[in-house]
């Protein structure tokens, strides 16, 4: 998979999760109840890092039927659903300019190598990768507008120096951000 589509898996798979597939927004049963308690206790305590035997605990049902209502509602496993909401809440606090050690201590990893690998895992590139991809996704937006000087698409797209973000560019684009405007 290329690098922008497998950067879009996590989100894809939190939107199909989050919307249920077919739920609606009152839950018409007694399991999709169950179901839509447990996303939300996994959003509440996702800088927790619970395991789902924590949370089969705390909502007082077992593992196996957490496991049945996510394959059921959601199509994915409930231990996915959860690294996929941790994910998320991860590449959040990145992009608001925390780094891996405090990324790593605010979601409760046991070490910034540990939430380095997940992340790896997850999204099947590194954390500075995801944050060149996003930035030269931010700048082929930017670009896009004729008016802005490249200066100010530099400083939007989040890139420190100049040679950082015409290296970092091309790393991810194969071209420069010049070339590309000029293909528009």
């Amino acid at each position: 998979l290329s690098l922008e589509i497998s950067a879009l898996i996590p989100a894809f798979l939190l939107n199909l999760s989050s919307s249920g597939r077919t739920l609606q927004s009152t839950p018409n049963t007694k399991s999709e109840g169950e179901y839509k308690r447990l996303v939300e206790a996994m959003k509440e305590s996702v800088r927790e890092n619970l395991s789902l035997e924590d949370i089969a605990q705390r909502k007082h049902t077992s593992v196996s039927y957490i496991k049945y209502l996510f394959h059921l509602y959601a199509g994915v496993g409930a231990k996915q659903y959860y690294a996929t909401i941790r994910l998320n809440e991860a590449i959040k606090l990145l992009e608001e300019g925390e780094s891996v050690t405090e990324v790593s201590a605010k979601l409760n990893f046991s070490s910034p190598e540990y939430f380095s690998l997940f992340f790896k895992k997850q999204t099947g590139h590194t954390v500075m990768e995801h944050l060149a991809i996003t930035r030269a996704d931010a700048a082929k937006f930017l670009l896009r507008r004729d008016s802005l000087p490249m200066a100010r698409v530099e400083e939007l797209a989040g890139d420190s120096s100049e040679r950082a973000f015409y290296r970092q560019f091309k790393q991810v684009t194969g071209m420069t951000p010049k070339a590309y405007r000029n293909q528009l």
